[in-house]
């Protein structure tokens, strides 16, 4: 019976846990994965995709467009959701207390 050598055993072992993060735990196990994603590159990729739209600053476009493919909320990044609806929607998330981008003070600072 041969001997498998350590370094067989710990690269393969190295395999499965770099498809399991970057690949499986993205599309199926994310707490956001059931929230369609606005770009399929999304759930692998993170925030690339935004970010490029944001640099391009064709944002506004990209988010409509996909909230008119998608639905009322869509998942813009790894952690970012974009809601279009009113009711239980936008009075919930920005009236409340939830965590807001970055951008979003430096965009709306004068609205109090």
């Amino acid at each position: 019976m041969a001997v498998v050598p350590f370094s067989v055993l710990a690269a393969g072992w190295l395999a499965i846990f770099i498809v399991y993060k970057f690949i499986l735990q993205p599309l199926f196990f994310h707490p956001l994965s059931h929230i369609p994603s606005a770009h399929w590159s999304i759930p692998i990729f993170g925030d690339a995709w935004i970010t490029w739209q944001r640099y391009k600053e064709r944002n506004n476009a990209m988010t409509y467009a996909a909230h008119l493919k998608r639905g009322t909320v869509v998942r813009m990044g790894a952690n970012e959701l974009s809601v279009n609806c009113v009711e239980n929607g936008i009075r919930t998330v920005y009236g409340g207390g939830w965590e807001k981008h970055a951008w979003y003070p430096q965009r709306f600072a004068s609205y109090g």
